[in-house]
């Protein structure tokens, strides 16, 4: 039997099943892994039970959800204090300050690094390269500048911010320059590589309109590249500002006067209606800064009509009838103003971190992160060896898997949970009608019964992702004791709350078409997700998946801190003996285990992207 020929726009069926083979052998390998890092981690379901103590925690601090706290709850306050309410809301003002200035010094560091690091600064330019320095800088300074960028960029990302905490403090001691410089640079790291990544990505047809005019390199990436690029820069310059909140608030934890300070002592207390008036700020707080930079995003991802010009217009005509939108300026220009603030008005005693008794306990600290056998003798290749080989096999081994496990797990249990928040959560499949023109009429009381759904849906994402791990593992501990699920259900339930509402963005504005059609043949809100956005949206999805394992990889490793046996155990345990070069040992094992982590949710991102 001839087998017919295959229409010519149709790939053959074997290509086909080879081009979807990675996403197949993608999800066996997740099984497995998490198979593994159950096994690894030796947990059981019996752990999940609190003991009577920790039931009697959780049960106090459940009853005080609805009843927070009006006044404080402590027999005694010291005088003068404000009120409770006025200490969360300073507490909170004192979060984003922090915030504000650690994302202006990772704007200005991103910025550099990120146009450093992107191919469009050093892409060839004939008309600028016909002296000899021109061409040996292109050929030999900018490979070394570009490469240096990259690695540069790569090390400042792999060491989470409360690890930088750590050292810095270490360093020049108890300083609000520590926590902001602690949030900055791997901040500004992240920045930069996607600054890079959207620089690059960038529409070229005007930088080659304006190389082709003579235009310098800096001409070419400042009027040609920069312009293109620019609304997403703004866009996710402001998605990081709301988890610097986060971030400036988890801090707290290690005694900066942020949210997680007052936090941490009201919980340990037994202040449960105050730790809940606290997290109530917080979580206003985030969606407040969500809210407004998720407008701010929206604008400037929409398509703005463009007057027609009159015939030979003056550049001052094409000027004023270029397209604007006033509340992005305002906001943008707020932001601005927010960034600057904490420099230009004093609020934080900065000049504290330069005194000469800061000075000497950072030449102190520098001076002991050598390898401690080899302090004030010579160097030694084979004792250097012996002690990193020693304490790789003592300690680093078991928890480097044991936070390669922590993750794994949690971030395929956040996938789960926000698989099955996603479609509350979103507004084109929990419509009273999905995807019928017109759905019900207005007057219709399930109208307003689906919208209730879809807005619980929302805040509860919003909840999960407004407080930061460290605070949910945090509360966890209290509850199940020293148990790895504690870590892994942080993890999970606030990255669930972050791929739920990125999976609901994606169900919205995926084709409709395919979902109208079945709908027409009378399919339900299961079989339209299953059959019409499932498989159309599934490559995205775990796209959005790897990125947000490699946050998983980063927050496993500090959330040992807390007492659960991972390279941030020791980190903690080294900081509280003075050991500081133990402590640089594990901080680089955990920059290492980010590194390879990222390496590999590249690889899956690129065999997703090619499936």
């Amino acid at each position: 039997m001839v087998e017919p020929e295959p229409h010519p726009f149709q790939p053959p069926l074997r290509r086909r099943r080879i081009r979807r083979r990675p996403v197949g052998w993608l999800v066996l390998s997740l099984v497995g892994a998490a198979v593994w890092a159950a096994w690894f981690l030796e947990l059981s379901v019996a752990e999940l039970l609190p003991s009577e103590g920790g039931a009697a925690v959780f049960a106090g601090f459940v009853a005080r959800a609805l009843a927070p706290a009006l006044a404080y709850e402590a027999d005694f306050v010291p005088p003068g204090a404000p009120p409770l309410l006025a200490a969360a809301l300073l507490a909170a003002g004192r979060t984003a300050l922090v915030a504000a200035a650690a994302m202006g010094l990772a704007l200005g560091l991103g910025v550099v690094l990120g146009s450093v690091a992107s191919s469009s600064w050093w892409a060839k330019d004939p008309a600028g390269e016909r002296s000899l320095a021109a061409k040996l800088g292109r050929r030999c300074v900018a490979p070394a500048l570009f490469t240096a960028a990259r690695v540069l960029i790569a090390l400042l990302r792999s060491v989470h911010e409360i690890l930088w905490a750590v050292l810095l403090l270490a360093a020049v001691g108890f300083n609000e320059l520590a926590a902001v410089v602690a949030i900055a640079l791997p901040y500004g790291g992240t920045l930069a590589k996607v600054f890079s990544e959207l620089l690059d990505e960038a529409p070229r047809d005007a930088a080659a309109a304006l190389r082709g005019l003579g235009a310098s390199r800096l001409a070419v990436v400042a009027f040609g590249v920069l312009p293109r690029a620019l609304p997403d820069m703004l866009g996710y310059a402001l998605y990081r500002f709301e988890c610097a909140l986060r971030s400036s608030a988890a801090l707290g934890f290690f005694g900066f006067e942020t949210l997680g300070l007052y936090l941490r002592q009201s919980f340990r207390s037994g202040h449960y209606g105050e730790v809940w008036t606290y997290l109530y700020v917080l979580i206003a707080t985030v969606a407040v800064v969500d809210a407004w930079s998720g407008a701010v995003r929206r604008r400037l991802a929409e398509p703005r009509a463009v007057g027609r010009a009159p015939p030979h217009a003056s550049v001052d005509q094409l000027r004023r009838g270029r397209p604007r939108d006033h509340w992005v300026r305002g906001s943008l220009w707020a932001f601005a103003a927010i960034l600057l603030a904490p420099w230009v008005c004093g609020v934080f005693d900065f000049a504290d971190a330069f005194t000469d008794r800061r000075a000497a306990n950072l030449q102190r600290f520098l001076q002991q992160l050598w390898p401690f056998p080899l302090q004030g003798v010579p160097w030694d290749s084979a004792v250097a060896w012996t002690w990193v080989t020693t304490l790789w096999h003592e300690r680093g081994a078991h928890a480097a898997g044991a936070t390669l496990a922590l993750s794994l797990l949690a971030v395929q249990l956040a996938a789960v949970l926000a698989v099955l928040a996603c479609l509350p959560a979103a507004r084109t499949l929990w419509a009273t009608e999905p995807y019928v023109a017109g759905g019900r009429p207005p007057g219709d009381a399930r109208r307003w019964l689906w919208w209730a759904g879809w807005a619980l849906a929302r805040a509860t994402l919003l909840v999960a992702r407004a407080v930061p791990e460290y605070v949910l593992a945090f509360f966890l501990l209290a509850v199940l004791g020293p148990s790895a699920w504690a870590v892994v259900l942080a993890l999970a339930l606030h990255n669930a709350g972050v791929l739920g509402r990125l999976y609901a963005e994606v169900l919205e504005n995926a084709e409709a078409t395919g979902a109208r059609a079945l709908r027409q043949l009378g399919a339900g809100r299961r079989q339209l997700a299953a059959v019409a956005l499932g498989p159309a949206v599934l490559p995205r999805l775990m796209l959005f998946f790897f990125y947000r394992w490699e946050t998983c990889v980063r927050e496993a490793t500090v959330l040992g801190m807390l007492g659960v046996v991972s390279l941030g155990y020791w980190v903690q345990d080294a900081r509280a003996r003075g050991e500081h070069d133990v402590t640089l040992f594990f901080v680089a094992v955990g920059a290492a285990i980010i590194l390879v982590g990222d390496l590999l949710s590249g690889w899956a991102r690129q065999a997703v992207r090619a499936s």
